[in-house]
């Protein structure tokens, strides 16, 4: 079950990635971000720094109009619904 709901939010990253014409840095830090990963996680799984996850998740939020992770997260699985 949990696998499947993995694989769910990933296609609703990629979703959201082409809608908002995310880059891949972008791509792959929302998609860590939506399995509930924390900034140091995610840096630590893709090998880049935390200021660099940051400035990827700003810029998600401002593709996307979601100001926070929280609101990322809602967009994400609105498209799972």
């Amino acid at each position: 079950m949990a696998w499947a709901r993995r694989t769910e939010s990933v296609r609703a990253v990629d979703v959201i990635a082409g809608r908002f014409s995310l880059t891949g840095g972008q791509h792959d830090v929302a998609k860590e971000a939506a399995f509930g990963l924390t900034t140091d996680e995610i840096a630590k799984v893709l090998g880049i720094s935390r200021h660099t996850v940051k400035a990827h998740l700003e810029a998600v939020y401002e593709s996307t109009g979601c100001a926070n992770r929280h609101e990322l997260y809602r967009l994400i699985y609105d498209v799972i619904a």
